[in-house]
């Protein structure tokens, strides 16, 4: 099992460690098949794959072939084959003794990813999230630069991308500008990070009720808090469970999950609607 996994999925490890230890061929083959599907420039945002994918290499058991097939659901297209390869595993899966609670657990994501035509990507929810800094940011700044120094800078960078420049031996850039503008080690330190957490978190809820609204957002506020911990002494009202927020800081939770809900299901679709409306009832 790859690590920090025995903390993701605890109440399935009972059943998954009674799993048959290896998985039959076609099985691995069509495991071999979605990891084929990976966008190897997405991987660096999932550092959870990586490893698990190498635990299943040496050790192709049904226990980590689930837990595989469950991380990557993050960052391959559910449709075609990899829809049915997918369905095959889990109806497989559920028919190993002990692997039914992983196999409905599979489905389920797998069947809100499909209701959604498609996972959202960390680099999406980076740069939305970096858009709506932006407007703010000129709101009140207008063409000022904002300097942000560049995690593990190249020297090349000064010509490679805008704004960038040097100042006390540190190249820095000026982050007032487009997202496609930024450098990537920049943007994934300033909001790559909690952008990971949200997509993933929005690619295996479901989204079909005002309660699932408020989960997601309880979600959402845990990846706030997870982040941002360099402000719990200074704003401790901000980390408590959601439900024990103020309306106001609840809207601001609504409104990223309004972010992300929007990219994934679109501008009209009727998740969008029950966000919208929770965060009217909280104004």
């Amino acid at each position: 099992m790859a690590a920090g996994q025995e903390n993701v999925y605890p109440d399935m490890l009972k059943n998954l460690q009674e799993l048959p230890d290896k998985v039959p061929p076609l099985t691995s083959t069509d495991i071999r098949h979605l990891i084929g599907l990976v966008d190897p420039t997405q991987m660096t945002a999932y550092p959870d794959i990586p490893p698990a994918i190498k635990e299943w290499e040496n050790n192709p058991s049904w226990s980590n072939s689930a837990l595989l097939v469950l991380a990557l659901l993050a960052v391959i297209p559910l449709v075609g084959k990899g829809a049915k390869v997918v369905s095959r595993f889990s109806k497989s899966l559920k028919s190993v003794k002990g692997g039914e609670k992983m196999a409905n657990k599979i489905s389920s994501a797998a069947g809100n990813l499909s209701k959604g035509g498609r996972a959202l990507s960390p680099k999406e929810m980076t740069d939305k999230m970096h858009e709506m800094w932006l407007v703010n940011y000129r709101k009140t700044n207008g063409n000022t630069p904002r300097l942000k120094p560049i995690p593990n800078a190249d020297p090349g960078d000064i010509k490679k991308y805008s704004g960038v420049r040097e100042v006390d031996g540190q190249l820095v850039q000026d982050i007032n500008q487009s997202a496609d503008k930024i450098h990537p080690n920049l943007a994934h330190k300033l909001n790559g990070a909690p952008a990971t957490d949200y997509a993933k978190s929005i690619n295996t809820k479901s989204l079909n009720t005002p309660a699932d609204v408020d989960t997601l957002a309880d979600d959402f506020h845990n990846v706030w808090m997870k982040h941002n911990g360099w402000q719990r002494e200074s704003a401790p009202q901000l980390f408590k469970p959601y439900a024990q927020l103020t309306p106001d800081e609840k809207i601001k939770d609504l409104q990223q999950v309004l972010v992300a809900v929007t990219l994934k299901y679109g501008p009209n679709s009727p998740q969008v609607k029950m966000v919208n409306s929770s965060i009217s009832k909280l104004q």
